[in-house]
């Protein structure tokens, strides 16, 4: 199985493009993944995915477990990719928080799609918010 082949130059092109996006990552350069908190990982995780220049990213719950402060630093880097013309598909347990980002929103239930249709309409709609979002229209 083949991957991605870059040159070096290419490639440290793209790496100083994720530091740039996530600048947390530098001071974190030469250490483990493992050893890295769980939203320097999400950050990793994005910054290896976007070494490829995807035209499509799928993010499953990026932020889910961070602190708020992360959870504000991957959104922001999230926007700013959907500004460059990427088109992501985000899966998110904070549905409010991904569909105030989001053009479409498909919802699930018992493992089927209950919903689809644009995501505005979704937060708009005080039945569906009251079921699948939590209750309290906002």
């Amino acid at each position: 199985m083949g991957g991605l082949k870059l040159s070096s130059d290419l490639l440290s092109v793209r790496i100083e493009e994720a530091y740039r996006m996530f600048p947390d990552l530098i001071a974190r350069a030469n250490d483990l993944a493992a050893s890295l908190s769980g939203g320097e990982r999400q950050m990793l995780a994005i910054s290896r995915a976007l070494i490829s220049k995807p035209k499509f990213l799928l993010l499953d719950e990026p932020t889910a477990a961070l602190s708020p402060l992360y959870q504000q630093q991957i959104i922001q880097r999230i926007d700013n990719l959907r500004s460059e013309g990427i088109t992501i598909l985000l899966v998110e347990q904070n549905a409010r928080l991904a569909l105030s980002r989001s053009d479409r929103a498909y919802i699930f239930a018992g493992g089927e799609v209950v919903h689809t249709g644009p995501a505005q309409g979704v937060l708009d709609d005080p039945e569906i918010g009251d079921y699948f979002l939590g209750g309290e229209h906002h």
